[in-house]
């Protein structure tokens, strides 16, 4: 019995999420731009994979994702130790 509850509502979640996934529509993708006349600005937070970037007097955090770059301090040790295993 409980295994049919349980399996009633795994059917109920799957038919939910397909429902929502068909009848979402995709969003459209904004062109790329370019930025030009930009420059980096010096930041404690700047490390390996995220860094400050000054254009047209607004500033711009830039994060590189699916990058994992050493830590540049040791600010976050267990970070640091996770890095170097």
């Amino acid at each position: 019995m409980r295994r049919r509850l349980i399996n009633f509502y795994a059917d109920i979640l799957f038919t939910l999420v397909a429902y929502a996934a068909l009848t979402t529509p995709c969003l459209a993708h904004a062109p790329w731009a370019t930025l030009q006349g930009g420059h980096y600005l010096v930041k404690r937070a700047n490390d390996g994979d995220s860094f400050h970037v000054s254009i047209q007097g607004k500033e711009y955090i830039f994060r590189l994702y699916f990058v994992d770059a050493p830590e540049t301090t040791s600010e976050f040790r267990d970070r640091v130790e996770e890095q170097a295993n």
